[in-house]
């Protein structure tokens, strides 16, 4: 008897034993399950968000016409837009391959490929690109940019190389934007029209807008570049590469959102005390939502879930997409920028601790989608907007 009593104390024991040890797994098991559904319901969400601010739909009821009385005055053929769409994306993929190989700038051939192929006319009249995917494509393009000159900041030499961040961007694109802003109008002689179309007038005000636009700098050619030297090594005991990627995305938000808040002041009649506020009440929501968000990527998705890499790629692309197409909705574009430039910075600091190759799987991703998409779709749209037909002496005359 009493040996069976043993036995059957040591089979309650294991029993126990048993179910403790495998509570854990099943309790992490639950745990990675809600984070993937969380991650999905989010990417969904985004997508969603999206859709209905580049097509201008309520959020709540997307298939409501809220305009009864809409009439159709010009059919756009979105057939042939979304044809040539692919047809300059492949023309440009190629043109910049061969550029490549005879020792130039990729993005040099994408340009001129976009520019011979609206010059020609045999391609010029049988490629068409609606005005609406073209502000898609170029703004899907520039958000994958930002994300990329977010990931690529170093925090340890960002801290070291604070104060010629601030020099390059702040002081420069300032004093610049004061320079231009004071001999555009003497140079230019524009008609008070002609000034006011592209934004230069004998208003200083007006002329401050302009310069904004010039002083800005190009992240879609500065933050390849110096990505390209920080990963040849190029500098980066200096900090060099970080230092002027910061340079240049803080010049870029602070051109937008400058840019933004002149021309509001220009062509809108609202007190220009409420125009300053709503300004800062966009950089403010744009920080908090990019640091937020940021942070919450820490998180979404765990570590050592499956395809990891890959669901921070979509959940990173997604929200900032989100954040690009949903301010430019509602005309809070400089809040979009920030927050997608910060978001993309701080989670990629924890995405960088987190893996021990120490392997930028993120980073290579959205450099892909810059090479084979963005790029030729950005610069190709640019150049195919560029008309020699239009530029002449009589034009150059009277502007």
């Amino acid at each position: 008897m009493a040996c069976a009593q043993s036995s059957s104390n040591s089979f309650d024991e294991n029993r126990q034993q048993l179910i403790l040890s495998t509570f854990p797994n099943k309790v992490c098991s639950r745990l990675f399950q809600i984070n993937l559904i969380i991650c999905s319901a989010t990417i969904f969400i985004c997508i969603y968000v999206t859709a209905v601010s580049i097509l201008k739909r309520p959020i709540i009821y997307p298939l409501i016409n809220l305009n009864a009385n809409v009439t159709i005055i010009d059919t756009v053929d979105h057939t042939q837009s979304a044809i040539s769409v692919v047809l300059i994306w492949i023309a440009a993929l190629i043109a910049g391959r061969i550029t490549t190989y005879l020792r130039l700038p990729s993005l040099l051939g994408v340009l001129l490929c976009g520019v011979a192929l609206r010059n020609i006319p045999f391609t010029a009249q049988y490629l068409f690109i609606d005005g609406g995917v073209n502000n898609f494509l170029r703004k899907s393009a520039f958000a994958v940019i930002l994300i990329r000159g977010g990931i690529g900041l170093d925090w340890v030499a960002l801290k070291k190389t604070k104060g010629v961040i601030f020099r390059f961007g702040v002081l420069s694109s300032v004093f610049e934007a004061l320079v231009i802003a004071l001999v555009a109008y003497p140079i230019f002689g524009m008609s008070p029209i002609m000034c006011i179309v592209f934004g230069i007038c004998y208003e200083g005000l007006v002329n401050f807008n302009y310069s904004m636009t010039l002083a800005a700098t190009s992240p879609a050619v500065t933050i390849p570049t110096m990505l390209g030297l920080s990963k040849k090594g190029y500098g980066n005991d200096s900090g060099v590469p970080t230092a002027i990627l910061a340079a240049a995305s803080i010049d870029n938000m602070i051109c937008i959102t400058l840019f933004n808040v002149f021309l509001s002041l220009i062509t809108e009649n609202d007190s220009t005390s409420l125009k300053i506020g709503l300004l800062v009440v966009q950089i403010i929501v744009g920080i908090i939502v990019g640091f937020g968000v940021g942070f919450l990527l820490w998180v979404f998705p765990r570590r050592k879930s499956r395809q990891v890499h890959f669901t921070r790629v979509a959940l990173l692309f997604w929200l900032c997409m989100m954040f690009i197409f949903g301010t430019q909705a509602i005309s809070w574009d400089s809040g979009g920028v920030i927050a997608t430039i910060l978001a993309s910075f701080i989670c990629s600091v924890r995405w960088k601790a987190d893996n021990p190759q120490k392997d930028d799987k993120e980073s290579e991703a959205f450099a892909l989608m810059w090479n084979l998409v963005g790029m030729q779709v950005m610069f190709a749209t640019i150049g195919f907007e560029f008309q020699f037909s239009e530029v002449n002496s009589k034009t150059t005359e009277s502007t």
